[in-house]
């Protein structure tokens, strides 16, 4: 038996799902693919539109948004430190700001050397001077990890909660599937708990006692509770109350709770985001000073949108000397985080102050972004309510929507037949028949019987309108079909 051969690699690996990047995507590659041939070789176009449509995943740029002017000034200097003889370039803010961070790597101008682990001490301070803007606490350097993305900090801290097979994460259904493919890598329980999506995606915590209860009772030690604040795939925005809930049950099970909050800058409803930090901080003196709390921010997400500068940060609160240094001793391993990314948290943490010869365009930028996604999620969420049989919750904050979509039986008889999951089925139809790639529901989790699919508010709003339009007729085409 080879070393690779299927019955040789490791069982977990294989268990693992990521559906963001699953075979529906992988479909769309080669669609496009078939299309750009076509049109090298001058032949007809296989398919009834002219491009895929990536609304699959949460990345900004390769949907055409900018980036930001000030950050990318700044790494450019830091990059290439030879710009600072050319200072007309550049305003005087983004001159002083690239000087520090070039001291601050303490590498005589280059950024190409290891930092600490942690990351850079200077940067560090710079997230708890963010932290304590967003709080009204600051907590100390030596509490945050800055890493490539969230994503890795997020596996990290899962990889040292489960040490055996009877070691459980509850997590948030529907969920992000970073979370279960994690779980399933590291060899670990799943616990679902359900949100309620008939009370906009709600935490219910009368469900949350009832399932930890039942995991207790198989023999299951429930090591972590991970919530998502804004919700990724669902859009939702928790209320202090809930939060406090949430802390309070974490506090009286003594289990971890996880925050993934790396879309806290994408609000769009009435309900402001909080940190599960600044909660707990208002908390009484024995709840704040035990529940153990890691926090994940991300330059990915927000108005920002870098995902390939790979750039996050977690910070823990209450985590005693012996975890921290296991902390260190992984984060070791990979001797630090990658530099430019680093360098990006650092900026976004930090950005031009009023009165700074940057800000008037930063925050032209930054708001320009925040209102186009909010225009964008009210269309899609105005357009697919108007389709029938699709049910969709108002994105409050986030990236994406989650609509509902009630399958005529004739179309659920006919899943079960060629044993296809009606979701993944319905979505490769509208791929195939529109040219738009969203993600089906069951790859995030969903109640038995019920169907959704996720799609990012990403592409540009010269072509959101037409991207809703084609979805609403391809729906009615497809209900048509099944319906009469």
């Amino acid at each position: 038996m080879k070393a690779f051969s299927r019955q040789s690699i490791n069982p977990c690996i294989i268990a693992t799902q990521y559906a963001v990047r699953g075979k529906l995507v992988l479909e769309a590659n080669e669609i496009q693919k078939e299309i750009e041939e076509a049109r090298k070789k001058g032949k007809n176009n296989p398919y009834p539109f002219e491009k895929v449509v990536y609304c699959n995943i949460g990345n900004p740029q390769i949907c055409n948004q900018q980036p930001l002017t000030y950050p990318r000034q700044i790494i450019s200097i830091v990059e290439y430190p030879e710009l600072l003889n050319h200072t007309t370039l550049f305003p005087k803010d983004v001159i002083t700001h690239a000087k520090k961070i070039i001291n601050s790597l303490g590498c005589t101008g280059t950024s190409g050397a290891y930092t600490n682990s942690m990351g850079v001490i200077q940067f560090r301070k710079s997230i708890c001077k963010f932290i304590k803007h967003r709080d009204g606490t600051a907590p100390s350097p030596d509490d945050v990890f800055i890493t490539d993305g969230a994503s890795t900090g997020i596996k990290m801290i899962l990889n040292m909660l489960i040490s055996h097979p009877l070691h459980g994460i509850m997590i948030p259904i529907p969920q992000y599937p970073l979370y279960s493919a994690s779980i399933s890598q590291f060899g670990g329980f799943q616990i679902n708990y359900f949100l309620d999506e008939s009370k906009k995606w709600s935490t219910d915590m009368t469900s949350v006692r009832k399932v930890y209860e039942q995991a207790v009772e198989k023999g299951i030690q429930v090591k972590g509770f991970v919530c998502i604040n804004p919700g990724n795939p669902t859009g939702q925005v928790l209320t202090v109350q809930n939060m406090k809930e949430i802390i309070e049950f974490c506090y009286e099970k003594k289990i971890c709770l996880l925050a993934d909050e790396v879309y806290q800058e994408n609000i769009y409803g009435e309900i402001p985001f909080t940190s599960f930090r600044k909660v707990l901080k208002s908390m009484r003196d024995e709840v704040k000073n035990s529940v153990e709390l890691i926090s994940f921010f991300s330059v990915s997400k927000g108005f920002y949108g870098e995902c390939g500068k790979r750039g996050g940060y977690f910070q823990i609160e209450n985590i005693n000397s012996f975890a921290r240094s296991q902390m260190y001793k992984i984060a070791s391993t990979n001797l630090c985080s990658n530099v430019v990314g680093q360098e990006m948290v650092e900026i976004i943490c930090n950005p031009p102050k009023e009165g700074d010869e940057s800000y008037p365009k930063y925050m032209n930028e930054k708001m320009s972004i925040l209102n186009s996604l909010k225009r964008k999620a009210k269309l899609l969420y105005s357009v697919l309510n108007e389709c029938e049989g699709i049910s969709c919750n108002e994105a409050m904050g986030a990236l994406y929507l989650f609509p509902k979509i009630t399958f005529p039986n004739k179309y659920i008889d006919e899943c079960k037949r060629k044993d296809q999951k009606p979701d993944e089925l319905y979505c490769l139809r509208m791929l195939k028949s529109i040219g738009v790639c969203v993600v089906p529901g069951s790859g995030f989790g969903q109640k038995d019987n019920t169907y959704h699919f996720r799609i990012a508010i990403l592409p540009p709003e010269n072509e959101i309108q037409n991207i809703a339009v084609k979805i609403k007729t391809f729906h009615t085409s497809f209900m048509k079909d099944y319906c009469h």
